[in-house]
């Protein structure tokens, strides 16, 4: 890995718990420990396929997202972004920024943001 990849990767006070950075796997790999990296990744993986199967049978609180029953499915929303039109591309819909992260980074307020690692 560069130096300019691991800086990238420094950890930083006050961000999102969801942050990538907070990757156990990812710090692993930073130490070398190649196999124990892989075993984290799996495992990482197995609980995400596992959250959302709970969270699409109705059995998990995704506290941190707004959920709509549509035809008896429900909907993730991001936290960070809305959909809607695309402002260049005439009939196609696509991701916008908020600006939410920064307002909850200044407060330090994470609580709606769900357990992922």
């Amino acid at each position: 890995m560069t130096e300019f990849a691991c800086q990238l990767n420094e950890m930083e006070f006050g961000i999102a718990p969801t942050d990538s950075r907070f990757r156990p796997d990812q710090r692993l790999m930073e130490e070398c420990l190649w196999d124990a990296a892989n075993l984290e990744k799996v495992r990482l993986e197995e609980k995400q396929r596992n959250s959302e199967k709970r969270w699409e049978r109705g059995e998990e609180d995704m506290k941190s997202v707004d959920v709509l029953s549509v035809q008896s499915r429900q909907i993730y929303t991001p936290l960070w972004f809305q959909k809607g039109m695309d402002e260049i591309i005439p009939k196609t819909s696509s991701y916008k920024y908020t600006e939410k992260y920064w307002e909850q980074k200044k407060m330090k307020l994470w609580n709606m943001c769900p357990k992922i690692y």
